[in-house]
């Protein structure tokens, strides 16, 4: 009995050999029992172990997978609790060492990003709210975040099987200002910055450019100047320098015409009189 006392003492500590192996199975009194109680106990315990060792053997190597992801990842248990982390994640929003440890329990990650201001939207009990309701609902989701630093976040949360989350962060500021940079290129003339949809082109050497609600004349001035300086610049074309130049001619409404083909035939006027003076310049339309 004191050996059975010693042994349970033993595997109480963590230690999961003993001497009580030498015993003979086919003892049938209360002894006997107690120690087939204990083997199988102990059985259970180095099963226990086992499985304990496999999965962590099994997070190390996701961790390590984790780590070079670039984007940021991280993992929560069925009980919110911090299972990994990428090093992404944690420079993502700049979270302190101790939190990236696993257990970490996932409202103190939020409360500290919530302190440092790296949430979306003005209220961070509602924020908090909507990401409970997304975990409770245990179904995938992929969303843009908008963060009060002005950073932009694609969020996947993805639900694991038995309960926990995986989820993705990824910053695409760069990128949305890039998109939003060539939707603007796309809509907008590159040399004067003006909508496309008042720059037409009317011969194969010439083009039209629609100012409105302006004042006039001296945002035509301006105007004017910047496209010649613009197209006045040096350009290289296999491997050779090319210069052109650019004469304008310029009519307004509604004292040089009041429809489009008057003002084309006021501006050709203007455009005329400013060749003949000198390529490279400006000229308003003045009647005869």
């Amino acid at each position: 009995m004191l050996a059975v006392t010693e042994a349970m003492r033993c595997l109480a500590q963590g230690e999961r050999r003993s001497s009580l192996i030498a015993l003979k199975r086919d003892r049938q009194d209360e002894v006997g029992v107690l120690f087939s109680a204990f083997a199988g106990y102990r059985a259970s315990l180095e099963r226990s172990d086992a499985l304990a060792r496999e999965a962590e053997l099994e997070r190390q190597q996701l961790a390590a997978a984790a780590a070079n992801m670039p984007v940021g990842l991280c993992m929560f248990d069925a009980e919110r609790r911090l299972v990994l982390c990428n090093q992404s994640y944690a420079d993502l929003y700049h979270v302190p060492e101790p939190l990236t440890r696993p257990g970490t329990p996932w409202i103190d990650l939020m409360r500290f990003r919530i302190a440092a201001g790296l949430y979306a939207g003005h209220d961070p009990e509602k924020y908090v709210q909507q990401l409970t309701e997304t975990i409770d609902r245990a179904e995938r989701t992929v969303s843009l975040v908008e963060l009060r630093d002005g950073r932009t976040i694609d969020l996947i949360h993805q639900p694991l099987p038995g309960g926990g989350w995986l989820a993705t962060h990824h910053d695409v500021t760069d990128l949305r200002r890039s998109e939003a940079k060539i939707s603007y290129m796309a809509r907008h003339d590159g040399l004067t910055e003006l909508p496309n949809r008042i720059l037409f082109r009317e011969r194969a050497d010439e083009f039209v450019i629609i100012q409105t609600a302006v004042d006039q004349p001296v945002e035509a001035t301006a105007l004017a100047q910047r496209v010649i300086d613009g197209l006045s610049a040096p350009y290289v074309v296999d491997g050779h320098g090319v210069m052109i130049s650019a004469s304008i001619g310029i009519s307004i409404a509604p004292d040089d015409g009041i429809d489009a083909d008057q003002l084309l035939k006021t501006g050709d006027m203007a455009l005329y009189r400013a060749k003949a003076e000198g390529r490279g310049t400006y000229r308003f339309f003045e009647p005869e």
